[in-house]
């Protein structure tokens, strides 16, 4: 008797509750009346807009943040956070999004890519176009990538973006400077130039972290002689050679 009584009770408080949530979930009360935008600097605002358009953010009772994120960085991966304000009485949602941070920049005639850490790149429009943004100077150049190998992509193929996140982040804690320029333009003979002049020859991928760890010391002990060097080759990190200017 009292079970049959709890489940007519649960039955009548999931109807309520059903009843309730579709009132509230399609009611014309809650309806969206606009997106509002904020953070962005280089992805257009009328793309994130967009996207909440095709992807039915229109209530905001019903409005799912986590899956509402989830569709936004998916169909924008230049986003990085997202954060909703619901405003119930003005019937409008905001979104305040972070986007990836430029880490290098890619010389790739004509055009000029900004890519983070993680080789995701930046300045591309919903066409996968690239938006000229002028702000960013003082970036690694990453130079030598064939301009076919990334066209039209929303992140560096792995042999690239593995190179650069594992090797760009190190160089710039030995020589603490970010104008490096990296060229990759033969796989096999990588070279780096410094703000200095300085010119690192690592040659092909092997022994990468190897090839780094050589350099670093070498960097630590010329510092301490204050001399000029024109170039460090580490292609062979066992047997590394630095060519002074006054040899």
């Amino acid at each position: 008797m009292l079970r049959s009584k709890f489940i007519r009770r649960l039955l009548l408080f999931l109807l309520l509750f059903t009843f309730i949530y579709l009132i509230l979930g399609y009611s014309p009360l809650f309806k969206i009346k606009k997106v509002v935008v904020s953070g962005n600097k280089i992805v257009d605002s009328q793309w994130i807009i967009d996207v909440a358009s095709n992807n039915h953010f229109e209530n905001l009772f019903l409005l799912s943040r986590r899956k509402a994120r989830k569709v936004l960085i998916n169909e924008i991966p230049q986003l990085k956070k997202i954060k909703f304000s619901k405003h119930w009485f003005e019937n409008y949602l905001k979104i305040k999004v972070v986007e990836r941070s430029p880490f290098a920049s890619i010389i790739c005639y004509p055009n000029n890519y900004l890519i983070d850490e993680d080789g995701v790149i930046i300045n591309i429009n919903k066409d996968k176009n690239v938006v000229f943004v002028s702000e960013y100077s003082n970036l690694p150049i990453i130079t030598g990538i064939p301009p076919e190998s990334i066209k039209g992509l929303t992140v560096l193929p792995t042999e690239y973006s593995s190179l650069i996140k594992g090797t760009l982040k190190i160089l710039i804690r030995i020589f603490k400077d970010t104008g490096l320029k990296f060229n990759l333009t033969n796989p096999q003979d990588i070279r780096v130039l410094t703000n200095d002049l300085l010119e690192i020859k690592f040659g092909d991928e092997r022994d990468f972290k190897k090839k780094l760890k050589t350099l670093k010391t070498l960097v630590k002990a010329i510092s301490e002689k204050n001399e000029k060097v024109e170039y460090i080759d580490v292609r062979y990190p066992d047997y590394p050679v630095v060519k002074y200017f006054n040899q």
